[in-house]
């Protein structure tokens, strides 16, 4: 209910340049994966099987990914601790005569920083080179593993050209609210991904079971992990760098 208030209250939600905003939430119970709430979009709804933007839009989630794509699976398998120096010297990449590097979102670029920095300024080199250090696919792999279903192996497009998000770059792809949702709650879940759920069960008129969504529960980090990281994200609000 206080969500839908809040959704539906244009004070929250003002026009730029003549156009309306848009959003959507979810609200997870971390340990056993009930979702509180769902809002799909502002305003009242005024209709049936309408979109839902929580649900069913697939949006670029932008650097809030590297936290569970590189940065949890760093921490876990021991490439990082917190006190790791990380380079950030953008590695050069060559496509036939053309040389590329990721660059920063304030174009520069520092040498050794610590992990708390990295994480508070979103560092592009960084993350770029833990993933490559790891392994691409197994980055893949493991971000799949959150429950995130937009991730292809290999797709063909009309024109022949292949795509794959096995890369660095697609590991900041278009997810749901919802699957971004259950992945940031395996943090706060200590390591536990609780499979988001939004009924529990369904029962016929006489009371028999027809459908039961049991809680689904499975270990992705161990405790240790999830507590650092968590510190770490903290920095990003609070700061400065560490």
């Amino acid at each position: 209910e206080c969500t839908e208030k809040v959704f539906t209250n244009s004070d929250y939600w003002p026009e730029t340049s003549g156009m309306q905003a848009q959003s959507a939430i979810c609200i997870i119970d971390p340990e056993t994966g009930n979702l509180l709430a769902i809002v799909g979009g502002l305003g009242e709804k005024r209709e049936n099987r309408g979109l839902n933007r929580a649900t069913q839009s697939y949006r670029q989630c932008g650097s809030s990914i590297k936290p569970l794509s590189i940065y949890a699976y760093a921490l876990d398998n021991g490439y990082i601790s917190t006190n790791t120096p990380l380079d950030d010297v953008p590695p050069v990449y060559y496509e036939e005569t053309e040389k590329f590097w990721p660059k920063n979102s304030n174009g520069k670029y520092q040498g050794f920083v610590s992990p708390s920095y990295a994480i508070q300024v979103s560092l592009n080199t960084v993350v770029v080179k833990l993933c490559e250090q790891m392994g691409v696919e197994n980055v893949y792999n493991n971000f799949k593993n959150y429950g995130y279903t937009t991730p292809v192996d290999s797709v063909t497009l009309s024109n022949g050209t292949v795509l794959s998000d096995i890369n660095t770059s697609p590991l900041a792809l278009g997810v749901t609210v919802r699957e971004h949702t259950q992945a940031y709650a395996t943090l706060a879940n200590s390591g536990i991904t609780s499979k988001a759920r939004t009924y529990s069960e369904v029962r016929d008129s006489n009371g028999r079971i027809i459908l039961d969504n049991k809680e689904e529960h499975t270990v992705k980090y161990q405790e240790d992990t999830t507590a650092i990281l968590t510190d770490l994200l903290k920095g990003v609000v609070s700061g400065p760098y560490g």
